[in-house]
């Protein structure tokens, strides 16, 4: 079954240092006539590409399988990966001729970790904690949830639907994944964050990029925690950690706007 999102222990730096774990994502020299998938500012996203990404991908997870929602995440991470490279080009991170023959997998991984650190420099005068935001997060940290989760791109089905749910819960929760129990801290997807403290038993429409999402806390149960002032320099680097990724994020976002992106049969 196709996977909504993954959480994982601990923080991730950035969403995107995914791209670390799919070593063997790079393109190589494409010999022959291979079937391009899409266009990224005119440089071609091979199905050979996308193939050796869903192959390394379950090998890291034996349970991962993939289906039409999976395969078009993917893509988007490679197109992601692209858009990254190549700003790091314009910014003079590397010499263009590096590119002429093969991206090397290493080095096409330092290349994008450099230009994350580099969009960190950029922003870091930006960015601050204030203790409103580490009380909130500590107190997210006292709970562990269950959601019920739906997304869509069809703004108009997921407002009907909801008001369905409305009116009758069972039945309009039936197409429903079910993630959890999670802690606060577990959770990496964005959608799921803002959710956490929803009241039990109430949907909510929260909206993420083109999607749409009905989002449905139906547990909550207490967590033992350690006092705060433990938990604070953790607690600090974790609230910088996410408003760096969703920086990264819109940065992202901005660029396929910019970006010619022609995904070939769409």
């Amino acid at each position: 079954m196709c996977k909504f999102f993954q959480c994982r222990n601990g923080f991730l730096f950035f969403t995107f240092l995914f791209f670390f774990f799919t070593a063997g994502c790079s393109e190589q020299k494409i010999p022959g006539k291979q079937k391009v998938l899409a266009y990224v500012n005119n440089e071609p996203i091979y199905e050979s590409d996308l193939k050796r990404c869903l192959d390394i991908k379950a090998h890291i997870d034996p349970n991962f399988q993939p289906c039409p929602e999976s395969i078009k995440e993917e893509l988007n991470t490679i197109i992601d990966k692209k858009l990254l490279i190549q700003a790091a080009i314009e910014k003079g991170l590397v010499r263009q001729e590096k590119f002429v023959n093969t991206i090397k997998t290493f080095w096409e991984q330092t290349l994008i970790r450099d230009f994350i650190i580099y969009k960190k420099q950029q922003d870091a005068q930006s960015l601050s904690v204030t203790e409103d935001e580490i009380k909130k997060y500590y107190d997210n940290l006292h709970s562990r949830v269950i959601f019920k989760i739906l997304k869509s791109p069809d703004e108009a089905k997921i407002r009907t639907l909801h008001e369905q749910i409305k009116t009758n819960i069972e039945i309009g929760l039936k197409n429903f994944k079910t993630i959890g129990p999670v802690n606060y801290e577990d959770i990496t997807a964005d959608v799921l964050k803002k959710s956490f403290d929803l009241p039990v038993g109430a949907p909510a429409i929260v909206k993420e990029g083109q999607e749409f999402y009905i989002v449905m806390v139906i547990s909550r149960d207490s967590a033992e925690v350690q006092p705060l002032e433990q938990l604070r320099p953790q607690i600090e680097k974790s609230i910088m950690a996410n408003k760096e990724k969703m920086l990264l994020d819109d940065w992202l976002r901005k660029q396929r706007e910019k970006a010619k992106i022609n995904i070939l049969g769409q």
